[in-house]
């Protein structure tokens, strides 16, 4: 009879250990699912995105409602600054009046260049534009007959600068013959 009365302990003992292996497993899983819920009731970037543009708008801050920030919007990781057309949106919707703020027509054309991402391989996205659609950068147009290229060439015997425009953009560039 006591080895009947140890061996009910044993089994006892087992299932509590499975038990406790079960709850040590499984707790710690619906521990962080719970804290990861939590986190998606955070703002969507084009909700934060929506708020702080509103906010450059009425604090009369053009600088930081032309600047692009790097965001996902509509599950596309891109960089949009607060004429992204999601936010102009969500701006209407909030009677929010934008008149006197504009980036400019080539704003995202300028901002693709700006960083080299107008290859035909490209995957940049900027207010939903795709860089690879942007023309690359041509070199300075002619002047008087004799083309220029833009400063990054000049080697120091080229003595003869001038003030150039590239010919797929209206903004001065400095360039050397």
């Amino acid at each position: 009879m006591g080895k009947k009365g140890g061996m009910e302990w044993y089994i006892i003992g087992f299932l509590l250990a499975i038990g406790i292996l079960v709850v040590l497993v499984i707790g710690p899983g619906k521990f962080l699912l719970y804290i990861s819920n939590l986190f998606s009731y955070a703002p969507s970037d084009l909700s934060s995105m929506s708020l702080a543009c509103k906010g450059y708008v009425t604090g009369n801050f053009p600088d930081d409602y032309c600047k692009f920030r790097d965001v996902s919007i509509n599950d596309i990781k891109q960089y949009a600054n607060c004429e992204h057309t999601a936010v102009q949106a969500n701006l209407a919707k909030e009677d929010v009046d934008v008149t006197g703020f504009d980036c400019g027509a080539d704003a995202i054309k300028n901002y693709c260049i700006k960083n080299k991402w107008n290859t035909l391989k490209d995957k940049h996205v900027v207010n939903g534009v795709g860089c690879k659609t942007v023309p690359p950068l041509k070199t300075c147009v002619e002047s008087e007959g004799e083309k220029f290229s833009n400063l990054e060439g000049c080697v120091a015997s080229q003595k003869t600068q001038i003030q150039g425009t590239f010919s797929d953009i209206t903004s001065p560039e400095v360039c050397c013959k």
